[in-house]
């Protein structure tokens, strides 16, 4: 099996709890297969993101909690091209996993 270290996710948010004090900020996305909590430190990102925006974020994937801890969060909500985008990145994804 591949260990996982690292995961990339986009998907549209459903929640956001914290309020850039310092403390770790909690969002939840559903990426369409289901949802997850992303935990994001307010002073390494741009936090200023809202229910509905589209986010694609990368991090370490926590299995004991089933969380994430990101690493880099951008915000996708005016790429029009973001979600077919999206399918290319899990074809490719899969491709690799075939190979190797």
């Amino acid at each position: 099996p591949m260990p996982i270290k690292r995961v990339w996710l986009q998907g549209v948010i459903t929640e956001i709890e914290g309020n850039g004090s310092g403390a770790m900020s909690k969002l939840v996305i559903d990426d369409g297969t289901g949802t997850v909590k992303i935990f994001a430190d307010p002073e390494e990102h741009d936090l200023t993101l809202q229910k509905g925006n589209y986010i694609l974020v990368v991090g370490l994937y926590n299995f004991e909690t089933e969380t994430v801890e990101a690493h880099q969060i951008i915000d996708l909500s005016n790429q029009p091209s973001r979600i077919p985008l999206w399918w290319l990145e899990v074809i490719d994804f899969f491709k690799t996993l075939k190979s190797w």
